[in-house]
């Protein structure tokens, strides 16, 4: 679960392996924000995901060719 700048989402991880993510179906509010570019952005991309990697506290989320996605630092 998380927020994509503008509405919550929510969704089960169907399968996680070595270097492979599935997600099942992601859910999500439907709020209409002053700006949807990043949201629309980040919606489209988590939809692609199917591969990861971790490195030095970060999250990197590829596509089926290795496209990076989505990258995330992790914070305190």
């Amino acid at each position: 679960m998380g927020r994509d700048g503008c509405n919550n989402f929510n969704g089960p991880i169907k399968n996680i392996e070595e270097d492979e993510l599935t997600f099942g179906p992601i859910a999500a509010t439907m709020k209409m924000c002053f700006n949807m570019d990043i949201p629309d952005k980040f919606n489209k991309a988590i939809n692609k995901v199917s591969k990861f990697k971790t490195e030095n506290l970060k999250l990197f989320l590829f596509d089926n060719a290795g496209t990076e996605l989505l990258r995330f630092k992790k914070v305190d």
